[in-house]
This record gives structure tokens, sequence and C-alpha cells, in this order.
């Protein structure tokens, strides 16, 4: 049975994961080991990190923005929030 609060989104492998129905895809979501998944924004740099929950769903357990000057590639990547509550896997 499918569950209404969440629905499946496809990342770049291939792979069908499970999002939260509040979830909203960017540029592209990338999913990787041990649970994670992340959904970059090609045009403003934030990234939205996605862990998996004991019932398949990934929530959402941070944000980062990359940011640039114009004299380097990548000045800083700022953390925007951070769910303390659900820890990365394996970290």
């Amino acid at each position: 049975m499918m569950k209404r609060d969440s629905y499946l989104v496809e990342a770049v492998s291939g792979r069908w994961i499970r999002l939260p129905e509040s979830f909203r895809k960017a540029s592209c979501v990338v999913d990787l080991p041990n649970g994670i998944a992340l959904n970059v924004s090609m045009k403003s740099g934030r990234i939205e990190i996605y862990v998996q929950a004991e019932d398949q769903v990934y929530r959402l357990s941070g944000e980062m923005q990359l940011e640039k000057d114009q004299h380097s590639a990548l000045n800083a990547a700022r953390i925007i929030h951070h769910n303390t509550a659900q820890a990365l896997p394996g970290y």
C-alpha cells in the first residue's frame, strides 16, 4: 500500500527513493551510501541533506549553501540548518 505522506523520486543513479510529501526537487537528487540523499540546486548552490528513517522515508537532516567569490572557485560552505535529532548514519 502506498504511503500518502511520501512519494517516490528518481535519483541520478536511476534508483527510486521515498521522500516526504513536503519535498520539492531542485536540479537533481543524488543518493549516497548509508541512506543519505542530497537535493542539489545548481542555480543557488543550496544542498539539502536527507537521511533515511526507519520507515524507509528520507527525512530532511540539514542544509548547506555553497558560495563562491569572484577570485576563487569555492569561498565557503555554510551550514544553514541541522537537525540534531537525526544524526547521519555511520558518523
